[in-house]
């Protein structure tokens, strides 16, 4: 199983050639069939490498990429409040809202 590390974190690597040394395709990682793509979590869950996570492209940006966490990855991560979403008084994530919704062109009404 092709892992990344950074940080002490091993994240199974499900995009660009990682895909390819797998054997597989992004039906596995951005299809809708669910039943397909969650074998496969469980079966990385359960590898002996114990992979902190899954690093797979974006279903819905071909130029993102994500990551889904298992919970042995939770003494590696922390998380920090930077404000509550909208909120104009936090202008760091107003402004980063507003961006991210232009881009994929959302509107809240």
């Amino acid at each position: 199983m092709p892992l990344r590390h950074g940080s002490g974190m091993r994240l199974a690597h499900f995009a660009n050639n990682g895909l390819a040394q797998l054997g597989i395709d992004q039906r596995h990682t951005g299809g809708d069939d669910y039943d397909l793509s969650g074998a496969w979590s469980h079966a990385i869950y359960h590898h002996v490498a114990q992979p902190h996570g899954i690093f797979y492209p974006s279903r819905h940006h071909n130029g993102l990429y994500c990551v889904a966490l298992f919970d042995r990855a939770s003494l590696l991560v922390t998380f920090r409040r930077w404000g509550v979403l909208g909120d104009p008084a936090t202008p760091d994530l107003f402004v980063e809202l507003t961006r991210v919704l232009r881009r994929l062109h959302i509107a809240l009404v």
